[in-house]
């Protein structure tokens, strides 16, 4: 029973351990709510058995008590873990607060570093705009001084070497000056560093206070979780027994003493398995711990290494802000000073390829009158072909059965045409019916009501229907017109047939009179078809000679392509002479002049071609008639069938070459039309291009003239401020002069007054310092009072607090010898805590002795300053008004001899900055003339080029309008030549042109590529020696070069 009773109480313990304020016991807690969970079969049968049983045997009592006494072992580990846990966790949270308030210390210390650094940032800008204003008043007094000297020169030697060496001296202090100027500016900027790495480290200073105060407000949700924990303990720990209802159950308990001690096996396997994780646990600590030392080091080092990089950063960000500067700079030169090589190139590209163009329409032109020539030799070739046929045709008759079957097929035609008609009558008919029927149903609809929808729908089909009906109608009416004009002339044709045929009757009797005269008249043909023979012979001779004529203009050409290589070589040498240009262009105009007068030539040429064309077909259509009467004369007795169909094949054959010929030469004039019509397109294009090009030319222009006068008045400038320092130079010494006698005078008379006032009385300053010091130091320690008493009413607040909850863990069932641990180690912590607020109380007494005894000092302090102060009043009393006088003389003089000094300094310093500004301006100005000149040069030869280019312009454009109205002239005759031209065998020689215009187009590219090259190139170097002069690092050459032009423009001066 004792046994079972100290096991019940040992659940009863690890069931109502009490939830500590403290953040020590959180883990202890934590551990214990498995350990309740451990057993639940114990809680699950505790009420449901009713029935009694024997007492237990002793040697499973011995049993149990062994497994108790381990048990116990396990229990007292566990809780000695617990214990060093919670200590770690106790020292864990005074890490954090040692942390927290170094933070905040190290925040502090931050905070008045960057207050003392923008404060000394502050005075040394104040030193440097000083410094500034000095240097200008110095560089004014210089100027002056300068005119003060040159008109002094002129007096005698001995004075302008007192000069000299005034101007050394000043020089010599100009540069101490220049040499503090930087020292300053490099305190400045390394204040400028310490103040943006303190800034960061404030940034950091303030991530970690945050990173602190979530690591807190995480701790604070552990604990709260834990202190929910015990509370739900002890309100398990209440639904728990006690031992007097164990006594009344104790005989329900020995029914199951079996089933615990499954259970105590059960708990020893638990234990096991606690201990194996405890053990985990330990290493997993060790693991975290040497991890969370590694993991400190590598954070140090990332710190030093952010730290320098952040240092780099901020170098190469003000680097690329000075390059970013010096790249806008750069630019807006650019935009100033350059044009883009784009525009550039366009513009050249754009008058090369007007050029080409140009020389394109030249050919196209001589072409077109060659095919001119050409299309006239043919027609008179077709009129000597005509009349041979003639001839043949004249020689020849048509036979009697031919003419029947012409008669029966015109018959036959007569009555398919009569067909056509009744059934194009019929069709007329149908549609006019159909249309009385749609008219119907349109009134009908109209009459009835129907929707809008299928109303527009049938009138949309109604006037589809009608139109096509109307077009049908007038398709019908047409071919019933045409069909009765048919039957009209063939009823005219029957009826001269039939005068015809009573004619031939009346004819046959008299021809047989004539047939001596018709072989007679074959014979004369015979003849003649041989002088035809032969005057076709003379027309081929012609076409040889034609041929040579061509080859010679195709070698005209090839040496015009030798022309444009030799002037692509001119081009190649970037300018071209005036006088090759002026004898170039009159050989060009007289080509033009040449090629007007052939245009001339052949226009006349070509119109006498279309009068001989019309004479031609007058002289075909009457011989035609002639054919006609003789068709109809001559009968089948008289001519062969043979010859006659010989000659009709021929004739087909021919004709349908013919057609065939004219249908081709129509394809040629539509594909002349599509170029001629691209060409005009291109030259409009290239017309824009021109007029963008003289709208920039003229821009530029416009920006150099500006920057010039610009550079001008700057100069005039300089010179101004020049004199007008020299001037105030001058003023500056004789007023330096007169501050230097009563500067020495006003430092006797101070050196006086300050040992008579040292000897006799204290200064106001220190005694109220003494006040100051004396009262922050009250302050402070009245601060530090103030919050140890909070404190320590904390504490006594945090006892008060802890003896309660002793008093509740009392009050609870818990054993004595856990009780008086629990009990040693809140004695321990109270006495740790009471020696805490001893140690406070007895910091807070030493405060107050010393809060006592600086009064003290304040009382004596107050006490011999009365003493003084009644001691001054006295002698005030006598001495007020000479010390008044005196303190006025004594500022006076200081503010004189401060003002003095400054000015000396200043005038020292400004005449240094004065003499190296002068040195930079005449530097500056070789460099402005230098340039000035090159851009003169650059000037006059993109002006030559510009009237080149615009004298160019202009006969192309004189071109352009004579070749616009060739083309237009051209093009009407080709359209009215379309029926009579032949095959044109000039293909090869086109493309030849193309391709040479071709290459001649890459190789002005080329050249425009390389100039632009170069252009580049020249634009690089000038940009490289500004930037250099710039920054202060000019090429040794160019330097070299510059002080020399300085050197002999002084010696010019002189």
């Amino acid at each position: 029973m004792e046994n079972l009773r100290g096991k019940v109480r040992y659940y009863e313990k690890n069931s109502s351990v009490p939830s500590s304020p403290s953040t020590g016991k959180e883990d202890f807690v934590m551990k214990q709510v498995p350990l309740l969970s451990a057993n639940p079969q114990l809680v699950a049968h505790l009420p449901a058995r009713s029935q009694l049983r024997p007492l237990e045997l002793p040697g499973e009592t011995i049993d149990q008590r062994q497994e108790l006494d381990t048990v116990r072992r396990y229990y007292e580990a566990a809780r000695e873990e617990t214990m060093r846990l919670q200590q770690e966790l106790s020292r864990r949270s005074s890490e954090c607060l040692a942390l927290a308030s170094e933070r905040d210390r190290s925040k502090a210390e931050s905070d008045q570093q960057i207050r003392q650094l923008e404060e000394a940032l502050r005075d040394v800008q104040k030193r440097m705009l000083d410094s500034e204003s000095k240097v200008k008043q110095m560089q004014s007094h210089f100027l002056a001084l300068k005119d003060h000297l040159t008109q002094e020169a002129l007096s005698g030697s001995a004075r302008a070497e007192d000069l000299n060496e005034q101007l050394r001296d000043i020089k010599s202090k100009y540069e101490g000056a220049s040499a503090e100027v930087g020292k300053l500016r490099n305190q400045l900027r390394h204040n400028e560093l310490l103040v943006q790495e303190l800034r960061r480290e404030d940034s950091r200073l303030r991530k970690e206070n945050r990173r602190f105060q979530d690591e807190l407000a995480v701790c604070e949700e552990d604990r709260e979780r834990a202190e929910r924990r015990a509370k739900e303990a002890m309100e398990q720990v209440g639904l728990s027994v006690t031992a007097e209802k164990f006594e009344n159950m104790r005989c329900l308990l020995t029914n199951e003493v079996n089933e615990k001690s499954r259970s105590l096996t059960e708990a020893e396997r638990e234990l096991t398995l606690i201990r194996e994780k405890l053990d985990s646990s330990q290493s997993e600590k060790k693991r975290s711990d040497s991890k969370w030392e590694l993991m400190i080091k590598e954070l140090e080092e990332v710190k030093i290494r952010n730290i320098s990089l952040a240092r780099e950063a901020e170098k190469l960000r003000t680097e690329k802000v000075l390059l970013q500067r010096q790249v806008e700079d750069l630019m807006g030169q650019m935009r100033n000073q350059h044009v883009p090589a784009q525009l550039h190139a366009e513009t050249k590209r754009a008058c090369e390829e007007t050029i080409a163009r140009l020389s394109q329409s030249l050919s196209d032109s001589e072409q077109s009158l060659r095919k001119a020539e050409l299309e006239q030799k043919q027609l008179q070739e077709e009129k000597k072909t005509l009349r041979e046929d003639i001839m043949r045709l004249q020689a020849s008759s048509i036979p009697r059965e031919e003419h029947d079957k012409m008669l029966q097929d015109m018959q036959s035609k007569i009555t398919k045409l009569e067909m056509l008609l009744t059934e194009a009558l019929r069709k007329c008919e149908e549609i006019e019916s159909k249309a009385r029927t749609f008219q119907s149903e349109n009134t009908s609809m109209k009459e009835s009501h129907v929707p809008l929808t299928t109303h527009h729908q049938t009138t949309t089909q109604l006037t589809t229907e009608l139109e096509k009906c109307k077009a049908e109608l007038a398709t019908f009416k047409k071919q019933i017109e045409s069909g009765t004009e048919e039957l009209a002339a063939l009823r005219a044709q029957l009826e001269k047939e039939t005068t015809k045929r009573t004619a031939l009757q009346a004819q046959l009797e008299s021809e047989t009179v004539a047939q001596a005269g018709l072989k007679s008249k074959l014979e004369c043909s015979a003849a003649k078809q041989a002088k035809l023979q032969e005057l076709v012979d003379r027309k081929a001779v012609e076409w040889t000679r034609l041929q040579t004529l061509l080859e010679k203009e195709i070698t005209q050409k090839t040496d015009l392509q030798s022309l444009l290589n030799n002037l692509k070589v001119e081009v190649d040498t970037e300018y071209v002479k005036r006088k090759d240009h002026e004898a170039v262009v009159s050989g060009l105009q007289k080509q033009v002049e040449q090629k007007q007068q052939e245009w001339t030539q052949t226009n006349a040429k070509y119109h006498k071609a279309q009068d001989e064309v019309q004479k031609l077909q007058a002289a075909i259509q009457e011989q035609r008639e002639e054919l006609d009467t003789l068709h109809q004369c001559i009968t089948e007795k008289y001519a062969p069938l043979t010859s006659m169909e010989e000659k009709e094949r021929n004739f087909q054959t021919t004709r349908m070459e013919l057609e065939l010929e004219l249908q081709e030469q129509c394809q040629i004039s539509s594909e002349t039309k599509i170029k001629l019509d691209e060409q005009q397109q291109e030259m409009q294009k290239m017309q824009k291009k021109l007029h963008s090009a003289e709208c920039a030319l003229n821009e530029e222009r416009a920006s150099w003239n500006q920057e010039r006068n610009a550079m001008l008045r700057q100069l005039e400038n300089l010179q101004s401020h020049l004199q007008e320092a020299q001037k105030s130079l001058a003023e500056a010494k004789e007023k330096e002069r007169v501050l230097q006698d009563e500067c020495q005078q006003a430092a006797n008379r101070l050196k006086t007054l300050q040992e008579t006032v040292n000897s006799q009385y204290v200064p106001i300053v220190q005694h109220q310092e003494l006040k100051d010091l004396l009262s922050n130091t009250k302050a402070s320690f009245e601060v530090e009072l103030r919050t140890q008493v909070n404190l320590y009413e904390n504490v006594q607040a945090q006892v008060k607090r802890l003896e309660k909850e002793l008093e509740m863990i009392k009050g609870s069932s818990i054993t004595v010898s856990l009780h008086a641990q629990e009990k040693a180690t809140w004695e321990k912590n109270m006495v740790a805590t009471q020696q805490k607020l001893q140690e406070k109380e007895e910091a807070a007494f030493v405060m107050e002795q010393e809060v006592k005894r600086l009064r003290e000092e304040v009382q004596q302090a107050k006490h011999s300053l009365r003493e003084l102060q009644i001691c001054k009043d006295r002698e005030n009393s006598d001495h007020q008004t000479l010390k008044l006088g005196l303190e006025q003389v004594i500022a006076q003089l200081e503010e004189s001899c401060r003002m003095h000094g400054e000015e000396s300094r200043r005038m020292a310093k400004e005449l240094h900055a004065a003499q190296e500004h002068s040195e930079r301006l005449r530097k500056k100005h070789g460099d402005i003339e230098h340039d000035i000149a090159q851009l003169k040069l650059k000037y006059d030869q993109s002006m030559n080029t510009v009237k080149e280019l615009k004298e160019r312009i202009q006969l192309s454009s004189r071109d352009m309008e004579g070749k616009d109205k060739e083309i237009c002239t051209l093009h009407n005759d080709v359209e009215k030549l379309k029926l009579s031209l032949c095959q044109f065998t000039g293909g090869p020689g086109k493309n030849q042109s193309v391709e040479a215009l071709q290459t001649q187009i890459r190789a002005l590219q080329c050249q425009l590529d390389e100039s632009q090259r170069r252009h580049q190139e020249i634009i690089s170097i000038y940009r490289a020696h500004l930037l250099n002069a710039v920054q202060g690092h000019m090429d040794a050459d160019v330097q070299d070069a510059l002080l020399q032009i300085i050197h002999m423009r002084q010696e010019l001066v002189c």
